[in-house]
């Protein structure tokens, strides 16, 4: 066995083909879009402005059984001022000598430069997919949530990696009574200056700048966090553009100005799992067109600004979000993911609507 640097694009390739690999014939893994992950991996990719990322592979001759990437993100050192690094998109067949192998190499190249502490898995930040899964192994993983095999929690624990955060991921039905009183906010609301507005996805642009003022006002306090840049945010507006449904994703204003907003997306794992991993013309009629038989979404990020952060403007966008929902004939959603520690105000509204905890993700940390 060796490992490997990735160097050009026949590798990088490999790279993102190796999950194929590890989970042949494993009934609730995703294949992701390849073309899309050649651009999360590359410099087209906004997030290489500020950080360095260098990607290893574990050989046996030549056939990859192992991955992971290394990771700096500057933004992240400089807005928690300390020098954290990363690891991400970690995969590695049942063997620790391999996962051990690919951390002994991400861990040499993060001394070098001078990390002290390293978390992950992020891929490539938390706000990308990130964690590991460690509960609800036998459930489908919902759109831009990772999928891991059950032995990888062990691999890390074994190597030395503790505990930093759990997310959490709950489930609810959309198409049960939540009770009169609640939906009746919105017309008590609408009195008081507060609008809940669906957005408008002829002027992205204007609106990708809303949301990211709120996101990085709401979240700013979170474990783990790092503001996105203005490109990141357009890039990200503009990958999801195209899956997105203007009613499930709302911005809230008081008296005009924007407070808050809700984003869903409808869970096109459910297609993406039949395409393997490419889409041609035909595959993308074919996606349009399967995407209306989808009932299960997923509620990706809610964001309340600080001094709005009340239960009053949590409650108007769920409400108002699960009445589009449940118009549009979704019947599930999974609410993902919840910081474990960072379930008020919202574990009351996931509380009032039965949410039931599915599965439970993990970011490791380890100091070097």
């Amino acid at each position: 066995m060796k490992i490997v640097q990735v160097k050009d694009k026949s590798e990088l390739r490999e790279f993102i083909k190796l999950p194929w690999r590890i989970y042949e014939g494993n009934p609730y893994w995703v294949p992701p879009l390849i073309k899309e992950q050649e651009r999360i991996l590359t410099p087209v990719n906004p997030f290489f402005t500020h950080a360095e990322v260098k990607l290893f592979m574990a050989k046996d001759n030549s056939t990859p059984i192992g991955r992971i990437a290394a990771i700096v993100d500057y933004n992240f050192q400089n807005y928690h001022q300390e020098k954290a690094g990363a690891f991400g998109f970690f995969e590695s067949i049942n063997d620790y000598e391999v996962a051990r192998a690919l951390f002994d190499r991400v861990v040499e190249w993060l001394k070098k430069k001078e990390v002290e502490v390293i978390i992950g898995p992020l891929n490539p930040s938390t706000n990308e997919e990130c964690g590991l899964l460690i509960e609800g192994f036998k459930k489908n993983p919902f759109i831009m949530m990772p999928y891991n095999l059950s032995y990888y929690p062990h691999f890390l624990e074994k190597y030395g990696f503790k505990k930093g955060r759990d997310l959490l991921a709950y489930e609810v039905i959309l198409n049960r009574d939540y009770g009169s009183k609640w939906f009746a906010l919105l017309k008590e609301a609408e009195r008081k200056g507060v609008k809940i507005r669906l957005i408008n996805l002829k002027k992205l642009k204007r609106e990708i700048e809303i949301i990211r003022d709120i996101y990085n006002s709401a979240w700013s306090k979170n474990w783990g966090f790092v503001p996105m840049t203005d490109e990141e945010m357009c890039w990200m507006g503009e990958r999801l553009k195209p899956l997105a449904e203007p009613e499930l994703i709302l911005i809230a204003e008081v008296e005009g100005v924007p407070v808050g907003f809700v984003m869903a997306l409808p869970n096109y794992n459910q297609i993406l799992k039949r395409l393997n991993g490419t889409i041609n013309p035909i595959g993308a009629i074919k996606l349009l067109w399967n995407s209306k038989k989808i009932k299960e979404l997923r509620f990706i990020t809610l964001g309340i600004k600080d001094i709005y952060r009340r239960n009053r403007y949590l409650s108007l966008l769920y409400s108002e979000f699960i009445k589009n929902a449940r118009n549009k004939g979704y019947q599930l959603a999974e609410i993902s993911w919840v910081m474990e520690d960072n379930l008020n105000p919202q574990n009351s509204i996931i509380k009032h609507l039965n949410g039931t905890m599915s599965k439970r993700y993990r970011i490791y940390c380890m100091r070097l």
